[in-house]
């Protein structure tokens, strides 16, 4: 029998449906494969033109790189996740899976370089590269470019003047600043480094700052300027804040703090932070001192004291040193509950405690009170030991401080009476020093009074002298202390001469009038017979006894004499004046007449035999003075009007009234345009009516062409 073949109702048998879910699942996976291969396809090609635009962007920054920096391009990179090398872009932004590499080498000089660029990603696992080769020879020198822009306030964008704007090339080789302008150019901008039409900022980085004094200093910014281009680089700038302050004033503590009716004689206030003064006043019993803000949220902390304040009679109570503190108060001590805290008046970090906000005001009050007070006595005499009336007693504090003592606005000082007694009020300074050195630390006192004598041409004069000084001491508050005796010696009587003479011409023999003399710094002069002399109105003598006075002789148109010796008159063979009491004396003098002639300076250039133009020529004479003159086209110069050189050849050589030695006057010359090596020369004799010729043959510098 044969086998029959079961079918289903439609007549496809269940053979025939699997095999035809087989061929499916055979087309399905096939087209999925093809979908796939077609996505990595697409893929791959992507990323390959990425590489390519890139090394195409690479090859255009190093070309943009070397036309400023070819000679430090080898030290070139492409930084891979850093801040900039050369000013080379970072990519990551733009090309987040291609990283690039920069080889540079030079190829047999450093005037041509090799450049190799490689740009590396992933491709479906694999690490895919893109290489490039260049060869670049140095490229010519890049035009000069510029920078322009418009600076505004930030908040409310008005321009703002005044604004100076600094260019600092990469590296630090050039520099340009230029300030902003109030309103607007023709082009739209208010600050503009160019000089005209004509750029001058070399091709580069540049990083740019503005400052002004109403605003805060801005952050730097870079900007790169390409040949022969102008960049806009537009800048802002917040308004500075306000400024703080702190009002002071000195207080009397014993007054209800009303502000004391003086502060002076040196007394400071002074202002501190962190240990380091920032401003003082000096003798102000009020004041302000400002402080400049450039974050208007900072808080800053301050330490404000009073210096010396015991020179105006005044001091701090209580005291961290002694009972009383000579210097007066200070904030870092001084608490705000009146306790003291003694870590320095100065103040340090710790304890500075004045605060002050930008706009705002601290009102600080600097406490202190009269000095403790004593009495001192005394009488003041003369040699003679008789007592003298109207005499000043006055008194200095002691220590290194070497004030006079002063209270009340005033230096202070007692009087003596008929009996040459005084009662003085002073500082008790004991109760404010240490008494470990009693030389030192003793108040000094002195008596000064007017003493008379007899002047020259039989004067009666007065001359202030004073006694010596005495420390006083030890004085507490209330003390009462007897100075003793302060001894005031006499003023001798001057003893008196004179002096007359003549003023010869040493060259011709002849008499000079209207010479000018001076003689222990009387003046005299000649007549119309060479004539002077030192007389008094009525009698006696007029000039103070001395057996050596230097003698002053001058006249327009002679060399000036001065009997110690000068340029032209020898200390040797010039005698000094000398005035014997009650004694007329002759003192004759010689002066040599002044001689003048011309200089001549002619400059040529050493190789070509040819004058130079514009070269500065300095004539300086022996005796300091010096006149300066520019070449024209002829290559010299003339100075007229010269002091004879000395010796002149009429004096004669062996007299010793007179200097011998040689000087001579000296010339140099500058190129104003630095094309030539300077020169100086000293000039042969130059005799009066003359005219000598200088020629100066000048070197190139190095290089010059």
């Amino acid at each position: 029998m044969k086998n029959k073949i079961l079918r289903s109702q439609s007549g496809i048998t269940l053979t025939e449906v699997l095999l035809g879910i087989v061929i499916i699942a055979i087309i399905a996976a096939g087209s999925i494969t093809a979908v796939n291969v077609l996505f990595a396809s697409g893929q791959m090609s992507r990323e390959r033109s990425v590489a390519v635009n890139l090394l195409q962007k690479s090859q255009e920054e190093v070309r943009r790189l070397a036309q400023t920096s070819f000679d430090s391009l080898n030290n070139c990179a492409f930084p891979p996740d850093e801040g900039d090398t050369c000013g080379l872009a970072i990519i990551e932004e733009d090309f987040p899976n291609h990283t690039r590499t920069l080889n540079v080498v030079n190829q047999g000089s450093a005037e041509l370089k090799q450049i190799e660029i490689t740009v590396s990603w992933n491709e479906l696992g694999v690490n895919r590269q893109l290489n490039s080769v260049l060869l670049m020879a140095r490229p010519p020198d890049a035009l000069p470019g510029n920078i322009v822009g418009v600076v505004t306030e930030c908040s409310g964008g008005d321009i703002i003047g005044g604004a100076v704007i600094s260019a600092v090339l990469d590296g630090g080789t050039e520099t340009h600043s230029v300030s902003s302008a109030a309103s607007f150019d023709a082009d739209g901008y208010n600050y503009d480094f160019s000089s005209g039409n004509t750029f001058a900022m070399s091709a580069g980085l540049w990083e740019l700052t503005a400052t002004h004094v109403n605003y805060v200093t801005t952050d730097p910014v870079t900007v790169t300027i390409e040949s022969n281009e102008e960049e806009e680089v537009n800048i802002c700038m917040e308004a500075n804040p306000d400024d703080g302050q702190i009002n002071w004033r000195v207080v009397d503590q014993t007054n209800g703090n009303a502000t004391v009716s003086h502060f002076d004689g040196g007394a400071d206030v002074r202002l501190f932070q962190n240990g380091s003064q920032v401003d003082s006043k000096t003798n102000q019993r009020t004041g302000t001192f400002t402080i400049a803000f450039d974050d208007p949220d900072e808080v800053k902390t301050y330490t404000l004291n009073s210096t010396d304040a015991f020179k105006a009679g005044l001091a701090g109570f209580p005291s961290c040193s002694f009972v009383y503190d000579k210097e007066g108060w200070s904030s870092a001590e001084t608490q705000a509950d009146g306790t003291l805290v003694c870590n320095g008046r100065n103040g340090s970090a710790a304890t500075d405690r004045i605060e002050v906000r930008a706009g705002e005001t601290t009102e600080v009050d600097i406490e202190v009170q009269d000095v403790p007070r004593a009495t001192v006595t005394g009488r003041v005499i003369d040699s003679d030991g008789a007592p003298i009336v109207g005499a000043t007693v006055y008194a200095r504090w002691p220590r290194s401080d070497q004030a006079d003592w002063r209270s009340n606005g005033s230096r202070q000082t007692a009087t003596t009476g008929t009996d040459g007694r005084f009662t003085f009020i002073v500082p008790a300074v004991q109760e404010m020093f240490a008494n470990s050195n009693p030389s030192q630390n003793y108040l000094q006192v002195w008596a000064s009074a007017r003493v008379s004598f007899i002047g020259c041409c039989n004067t009666p004069s007065t001359q202030n002298r004073n006694s010596s000084t005495k420390t006083i001491g030890p004085l507490f508050l209330n003390n009462v202390v007897d100075g003793g005796d302060f001894t005031i010696g006499d003023v001798s009587d001057h003893s008196c001469g004179d002096v007359e003479g003549v003023v010869f011409d040493a060259q011709s023999g002849g008499t000079l009038s209207g010479a000018a003399v001076r003689i222990r710094s009387t003046n005299a002069s000649t007549n119309g017979a060479g004539f002077y002399e030192y007389v008094c109105p009525d009698e006696g003598f007029r000039l103070r006894v001395s057996a050596a006075t230097t003698a002053q002789i001058s006249l327009n148109g002679y060399y000036n004499l001065i009997s110690t010796g000068n340029n032209w008159y020898s200390a040797l063979g010039v005698p000094e004046a000398v005035i014997i009491k009650d004694t007329l004396q002759q003192y004759d003098a010689r002066l040599w007449p002044e001689g003048f002639g011309q200089v001549r300076v002619r400059v040529f250039d050493e190789d070509t035999g040819l004058t130079i133009p514009d070269i500065r020529v300095t004539l300086r004479l022996y005796t300091g003075f010096a006149s300066n003159q520019i070449t024209e086209g002829s290559g010299e110069v003339t100075f007229d009007s010269v002091l004879e050189t000395w010796p002149p050849p009429l004096l004669p050589q062996t007299d010793p009234y007179f200097n011998h030695g040689v000087l001579r006057h000296t010339v140099s010359v500058e190129d104003t345009n630095d094309v030539y090596i300077p020169v100086s020369v000293t000039t042969e004799a130059l005799n009066a009516g003359e005219t000598i010729t200088v020629n100066i043959n000048m070197q190139r510098q190095s290089g010059g062409m």
